[in-house]
């Protein structure tokens, strides 16, 4: 659970409750079989001996070649770096949220924002040193969520407010760029291949779905539709925290809010502060003398300043965030892992004819390698009818909210440029 849970309402308000409960189910299924074929092309490698660390190498294995390394690698991390810069998009309006009898400007917001996080992303260099704040991370979020909530029930419904189970002006448009919301909520899998190989036992990897998958669904399904039922079509763009009215509740769960992002802004700069060191300056991101530590700082603070520069230039959260969504959530989610277990089995020969039946199935039985550049459609035809089914629906889905959702997001970024101001422009906060 993320903060693309206070998107929620808005979502809701576009497409209405019936459809946002059955996208949401839906997302939530098909995410938890991408990441059960994530699993699966796991144990495929490390049967051959292959320890596939991330999205890249697991292309690299699968796909064959640097040249599909290369592209999902891009993918993946261009995903996280845009991703992390929602986070000081939020920063900055939670900071607002803070400060609202002081009409902060959004820009001056953001630019604190990021200097509170300066000293924070250069000393921290090790997903190690930052795991224990994970916790506290879920929890100050679910205070965030529950003191909003919690104010618009003791304020009540007022008579006015329209939720339609269907939202009046629904259109192609709207349902996908909507859509890329809910994508975005279910966008975990870039880091799964990583942490399956930290893992004593990978294989159990999948039983973490077991608890986390139907708590997800229910805290979004609950949060959106308790939101919508008290704010209706009228939920703001900006999340759900604006939903409150100005309050002295307002300025803690704004201050909740910045505590919640600042932690995980951290985590996922150590992660992309590490990646680009590993690649411009290797061992500096492992080593304690001062020479790498500066270089490592160096990196944080580019990281953090572009990061900074584009939440600017797209400063709408909701719409930054379907606009991820479409463009790499999507395939790093859904696509990529149906490509990944396609090529595995493709570069592999079982055994026994049954032996990839089913990708739900046991895989017990051993793997003979043909070669890392010899792919055989033979082999993928041996997974079952169903299965195939289930791979080109996903595949459909996944193309049709990439480029519908996509389009939908710019022409909202283009309309909200216009109704709430340009980047850089002061943009105050407007709480309900």
């Amino acid at each position: 659970v993320g903060t693309s849970i206070l998107t929620f309402s808005f979502v809701a308000a576009q497409l209405g409750s019936v459809i946002t409960v059955v996208l949401m189910v839906a997302c939530c299924a098909f995410a938890v079989y991408t990441a059960l074929l994530m699993c699966r092309t796991h144990a495929i490698l490390r049967r051959k001996g292959i320890y596939a660390t991330s999205m890249g190498e697991a292309a690299r294995h699968t796909l064959g070649g640097d040249a599909s390394a290369m592209f999902v690698f891009a993918i993946v991390y261009g995903y996280a770096f845009l991703g992390n810069s929602t986070y000081v998009l939020v920063l900055g309006q939670a900071l607002q949220g803070v400060l609202y009898n002081f009409e902060l400007c959004l820009p001056q917001a953001v630019a604190v924002s990021a200097v509170c996080c300066w000293p924070f992303v250069c000393v921290v260099r090790n997903l190690q040193e930052s795991t224990t704040l994970c916790f506290v991370n879920l929890i100050v979020l679910v205070g965030v969520v529950v003191l909003v909530l919690g104010s618009l029930v003791l304020q009540g419904r007022s008579p006015g407010v329209h939720a339609p189970i269907v939202a009046d002006h629904l259109t192609f448009s709207s349902f996908f760029g909507a859509s890329t919301n809910v994508l975005y909520g279910y966008a975990g899998h870039w880091l799964y291949f990583e942490l399956m190989t930290e893992m004593e036992k990978p294989e159990e990897f999948m039983k973490v779905f077991g608890i986390n998958a139907p708590v997800q669904l229910a805290a979004y399904i609950l949060t959106s539709m308790l939101a919508y039922y008290y704010v209706g079509s009228a939920a703001q763009s900006s999340g759900l925290l604006f939903a409150m009215p100005q309050s002295v509740w307002f300025s803690v769960a704004s201050f909740l809010l910045f505590a919640h992002v600042i932690v995980v802004f951290l985590i996922k700069t150590v992660v992309l502060t590490r990646f680009a060191v590993s690649h411009f300056s290797p061992g500096s991101e492992k080593s304690s003398e001062l020479r790498d530590r500066l270089i490592y700082a160096g990196w944080a603070t580019v990281v953090l300043v572009v990061g900074s520069l584009a939440a600017l230039a797209i400063p709408f959260f909701s719409q930054f965030l379907g606009l991820i969504g479409g463009l790499f959530a999507a395939p790093i989610s859904y696509l990529f892992p149906v490509l990944f277990y396609c090529g595995a089995v493709g570069r592999t020969t079982p055994e026994q004819e049954d032996a990839w039946s089913m990708p739900m199935t046991s895989m017990d039985g051993a793997v003979d390698d043909i070669s890392a550049d010899q792919f055989v459609w033979g082999n993928v035809r041996r997974i079952s009818r169903i299965a195939r089914f289930g791979f080109l629906l996903i595949l459909a889905v996944v193309a049709l909210v990439a480029v519908a959702g996509t389009i939908s997001e710019i022409r909202s970024i283009i309309k909200a440029v216009g109704t709430e101001g340009a980047p850089l422009s002061c943009q105050l906060l407007h709480p309900g």
